[in-house]
């Protein structure tokens, strides 16, 4: 994929990314939270061959409880651009201070915290790969 076209991607998932989880800081349920609660963990102490797909249902997990099948079917297709290349880079991790700091603001309710979480974690992906 050429440089223009991955900025693009990672343009579009950020921007998409903080409306999801806005929503999801929204309109979360209780039952919800401790999901995304088990999914950070498995990320946290996931193997590197594993992390890729953690990290994929985590944020689909998020898309779930923004709850807009839209958002979600649009965030799957930039996923699956994004994690395509990321495999390819050996599937690298980030820390999981970003994925802590979206799912305390998440549970918490807390939209503009979650936002700015979400804005932290593309930015380091973007340092990573």
């Amino acid at each position: 994929m050429g440089e223009k076209h991955r900025m693009d991607i990672i343009e579009a998932r950020k921007d998409l990314g903080v409306v999801i989880v806005r929503m999801a800081a929204q309109r979360r349920t209780q039952e919800e939270i401790e999901e995304l609660g088990a999914l950070l963990a498995n990320l946290k102490y996931a193997e590197p061959d594993y992390f890729l797909e953690f990290d994929i249902a985590f944020h689909l997990k998020l898309a779930d409880m923004a709850k807009n099948s839209t958002l979600k079917e649009i965030l799957s297709s930039i996923l699956l651009h994004t994690r395509v290349n990321q495999a390819d880079d050996g599937g690298k991790q980030i820390s999981s201070l970003d994925y802590d700091a979206i799912y305390n603001a998440i549970a918490e309710g807390n939209q503009e915290a979650a936002a700015q979480a979400m804005e932290t974690l593309i930015k380091d992906e973007m340092e990573v790969y």
